[in-house]
């Protein structure tokens, strides 16, 4: 998925919430949920990583589960699940470091 393809698909998402609040429940809108998370994607993207998409989360690296609306990660396989705060600082934080705290590059 490509930079502008996820800037498309905002476009209409934003459009799609502003009717949707209009003519129904303002406060439980699912198209607003996934405004959330396509925004969440778009982080990803910038970011230049590889990664799968499953729809709600996607795996970095064929090892890494993220979360897209509720901002959360685990390792696959493992119970526990980490915050994040956006897609550069887990990146940079958590999965590109090395045993020694600096970046692999």
């Amino acid at each position: 998925m490509t930079l502008e393809e996820v800037d498309q698909l905002l476009v209409k998402l934003h459009e799609e919430e502003e009717e949707y609040e209009r003519r129904y429940d303002p406060y439980n809108n699912p198209i607003s949920r996934e405004v959330e998370r396509v925004t969440t994607l778009r982080e990803f993207v910038e970011c230049g990583v590889p990664f799968e998409d499953n729809g709600d989360h996607i795996v970095l690296f064929d090892k890494y589960v993220v979360t897209l609306r509720n901002r959360r990660w685990r390792v696959e396989g493992k119970g526990t699940w980490y915050r994040f705060k956006n897609a550069e600082d887990l990146l940079t934080r958590y999965l590109l470091k090395d045993e020694h705290g600096t970046i692999n590059e």
